[in-house]
């Protein structure tokens, strides 16, 4: 079962014509769905599709993983609490 979280699809104007994205959640991964329509000539765009992939783990996870090699001097919150930044230092 794949489930949509998060911010709506991404659209935007780039130099060579248009970009749009989209996030999808199923498990423990997030795929980016992307298309990019780039101008070929006059009222003629080309479409190009891609697909990338990014593994979500859980917080407690990594913190382990971080916390073997770094000592964790704080941790904060970003994109709306989807995304967290850790500030460490190498033991």
């Amino acid at each position: 079962m794949t489930s949509e979280k998060g911010k709506g699809p991404t659209f935007r104007s780039i130099s060579k014509g248009y970009y749009y994205d989209k996030g999808v959640v199923s498990k423990n991964a997030l795929i980016w769905k992307v298309k990019i329509f780039e101008h070929v000539r006059d009222k003629l765009y080309e479409i190009n599709e891609y697909e990338f992939k990014e593994t979500i783990y859980p917080i407690p996870k990594v913190r382990r993983a971080l916390h073997e090699y770094f000592d964790i001097l704080e941790s904060k919150p970003r994109e709306e609490g989807r995304k967290i930044l850790f500030v460490c230092r190498k033991k």
